[in-house]
């Protein structure tokens, strides 16, 4: 998995209504075999312990995600992203 460095995990829940940043670091992956993006970060639990948690999203919905970001953002995607040749 790579490290995402501009990203946030924040939690709120039944007493908390507002979302705090938990300080978590988020890792991401493409997935071979289950043709997913998958996000993997953890929280700390209201136990005490950590909970770890992870996202996964399928093709449908990358394809969702990903014409919404063109039509949001047409800007950003021309300049801010990186297109990397496989070698």
């Amino acid at each position: 998995m790579s490290k995402l460095t501009d990203t946030s995990v924040s939690r709120c829940g039944e007493t908390e209504r507002t979302y705090n940043p938990t300080g978590s670091e988020c890792d991401f992956k493409v997935s071979d075999d289950l043709g997913a993006l998958e996000f993997a970060f953890s929280i700390p639990s209201k136990g005490g312990g950590t909970t770890c948690i992870l996202l996964e999203i399928g093709p449908a919905d990358i394809a969702t995600i990903f014409n919404t970001i063109v039509s949001k953002w047409p800007d950003n995607i021309k300049t801010k992203l990186e297109f990397v040749p496989n070698s």
